[in-house]
């Protein structure tokens, strides 16, 4: 379940805050889930008309995405902590 919790123009910045919620998987709320903003990146970008915003991922370990959206293309950047290296094998 993704929940988008509102939008907050502040000068220079769009602001959004969201969330996401798994509890039948056994996440009561995702740090920060690249995933949901790609999704919601195009939603954001009719409601604020900006192709460019700043995302919140408001959970106890939240953090700041930078989200553009590119015609049919969703680019994320901010600062990412590994937690999983892996080699998928064909």
């Amino acid at each position: 379940m993704q929940v988008t919790r509102g939008a907050v123009s502040i000068p220079m910045l769009a602001l959004v805050w969201a969330g996401v919620l798994a509890p039948c998987a056994g996440v009561d709320e995702d740090p920060v889930t690249g995933s949901t903003h790609c999704c919601l990146g195009p939603y954001w970008q009719r409601k604020l008309g900006r192709d460019a915003f700043t995302a919140w991922q408001a959970s106890a370990r939240g953090g700041l995405i930078q989200v553009a959206v590119h015609g049919d293309r969703v680019t994320l950047s901010g600062q990412a902590v590994t937690v999983l290296r892996g080699e998928l094998l064909a």
